[in-house]
């Protein structure tokens, strides 16, 4: 090798090795203020009876991750996303409002992708919220417990009240 072609691809690793420090460094920092967020997040919203709820399924766990709603490299690379939460007043990928508390089943499932995710941690993130869907679920089951009692045997009373309560809210 010619001193030139030498010279030149020393500088070039100097350049590359200056390259990465810089770039670990950056996400060193990130990383830093990303964990500071996380742990600003968890003491706003502490555990209740040691457990922590999913705000996408419900689910109560003792470990928990905190998840961005709307995925860091999509918010990087997206235009109309970055504005789309300007409007909603997230200041950047780790403000609060981006965040959710997440179980690893739901945070596996959701990946990178955004879907029905935001309603889901607007609306999870209230308690009453899951008590509401609790009430639903069992009213449900009795309804359907109801109409099974009721197509068996409508001759007994509890089974002639559904028979009367349905066709006042005119399902039969």
């Amino acid at each position: 090798q010619d001193i030139g072609e030498k010279i030149g691809s020393e500088t070039a690793r100097k350049d590359l090795t200056a390259k990465k420090s810089a770039y670990e460094k950056k996400q060193s920092e990130m990383k830093k203020k990303q964990d500071t967020e996380r742990k600003k997040f968890m003491e706003k919203h502490p555990p209740i009876a040691g457990r922590y709820r999913c705000w996408y399924c419900g689910k109560r766990c003792r470990n928990i991750t905190v998840d961005h709603i709307y995925p860091v490299k999509q918010v990087q690379t997206d235009e109309r996303l970055q504005r789309k939460l300007k409007r909603k007043g997230i200041r950047n990928v780790n403000d609060e409002k981006n965040l959710a508390f997440c179980c690893e089943k739901c945070n596996k499932k959701k990946g990178k992708t955004i879907g029905n995710y935001p309603r889901k941690a607007a609306f999870g993130k209230h308690e009453m919220y899951w008590v509401l869907v609790g009430i639903v679920r069992i009213f449900i089951i009795l309804i359907v417990i109801g109409l099974c009692l009721c197509f068996l045997k409508p001759n007994t009373a509890v089974g002639q009240f559904l028979v009367d309560l349905f066709r006042k809210i005119k399902i039969s």
